[in-house]
């Protein structure tokens, strides 16, 4: 099953999440993308598979590029469940990014699932069916960095990385 890493400020859909996974959080590469103040957010069709995952920046208050990502990922995968997973360092605006992200993904789904990252990691599969998410750190050996990868559409039609 093929693994990918996404950093702060990236989003990855994937087309059929039964056989990927997504990660953000620390690794060798990319050893300070931890979700402290930063959040991740994961948006599923679990009729279609169709998945994602933004890393959102903290204190960037919604700015339009931050609304734009989480608008093409929505287009994208018209999400029957998003997930807000969201760090537990304290930034000045905390609160206030954490109520602006929150209030807009409600526009997408009726009920908004919110957790702490308290590991500073989050990654989403499918299993049976069903998504599953884990808080704790990922083995990503093997795992296809994109941390460094420029945004547009995977080889052989996996899915795309917005930027």
């Amino acid at each position: 099953m093929p693994n990918y890493h996404i950093a702060m400020g990236q989003a990855l859909v994937i087309n059929d999440l039964n056989n990927n996974t997504i990660y953000t959080g620390p690794s060798l590469a990319a050893p300070g993308n931890a979700l402290q103040s930063c959040s991740a957010v994961i948006m599923i069709n679990t009729t279609t598979n169709v998945a994602g995952m933004y890393h959102h920046p903290a204190a960037s208050h919604l700015k339009n590029e931050a609304k734009q990502i989480i608008d093409i990922m929505n287009l994208d995968i018209s999400p029957d469940q998003i997930w807000l997973y969201y760090g537990n360092v304290k930034s000045i605006n905390y609160s206030t990014d954490l109520v602006e992200l929150s209030s807009y993904l409600k526009n997408f789904v009726v009920h908004l699932h919110m957790r702490p990252a308290n590991s500073g990691a989050v990654s989403v599969s499918m299993n049976g069916g069903q998504p599953q998410i884990n808080t704790g750190h990922m083995d990503i050996e093997g795992t296809n960095n994109l941390t460094d990868t420029i945004a547009g559409y995977l080889p052989g039609g996996v899915g795309k990385l917005i930027m």
